[in-house]
C-alpha cells in the first residue's frame, strides 16, 4: 500500500512538473514570430510556387542563429550581430534573388509581418518585398 501510495505521488509530482514546463516563467524570453523554417513563396508579384524547393531561396531561425540559402549561397550567422552573417561566394546568374538582407536581417525581420505560416517581408535598399511560407516540422 506505501508502495501505492509513492507511485501515485510520484505520478502527481511528475504532472506538475510537466504543467511547470509546458508554462513559461514570468519575464522569460518569448521565442519571435519568424522563428523555424521559411522558403520563399513570392518574390514581388511573382509566384514562386511552381520554381523547386531546392532553388528558392530561404532560411531558418533557431534563437539568435539564422541560415539558408540565398538561391545561390548558403549562409549563417547570428541575428544579434550586424555584419556577422557569412556565405559562400559561387556566382549563380540565374539565381532568384534573397530579399532578406543578409548585412542585418534582424532589422529587416523586425518590419517584416508574419501572418500565420506567412511572413511577409517589404522591400530594402534595391531589394523587392517578399512572401516567406513557414515550412511544416
Amino acid at each position: 500500500m506505501k508502495r501505492l501510495a509513492r507511485l501515485a505521488g510520484a505520478g502527481l509530482l511528475g504532472a506538475a512538473l510537466a504543467s511547470c514546463e509546458a508554462t513559461p516563467a514570468p519575464g522569460a524570453p518569448q521565442a519571435a514570430p519568424w522563428e523555424g523554417r521559411w522558403l520563399l513563396a513570392e518574390l514581388g508579384q511573382r509566384s514562386l510556387r511552381e520554381v523547386a524547393a531546392q532553388r528558392r531561396p530561404g532560411f531558418s531561425v533557431q534563437g539568435a542563429v539564422i541560415q539558408g540559402f540565398d538561391g545561390c549561397n548558403q549562409f549563417n550567422g547570428r541575428l544579434d550581430q550586424p555584419g556577422s552573417v557569412v556565405a559562400t561566394r559561387r556566382a549563380c546568374p540565374d539565381a532568384i534573388p534573397m530579399p532578406l538582407d543578409l548585412a542585418d536581417p534582424l532589422a529587416h525581420l523586425h518590419a517584416a509581418r508574419v501572418e500565420g505560416n506567412r511572413l511577409v517581408l517589404p522591400g530594402r535598399e534595391g531589394r523587392p518585398g517578399g512572401v516567406f511560407e513557414r515550412e511544416a516540422k
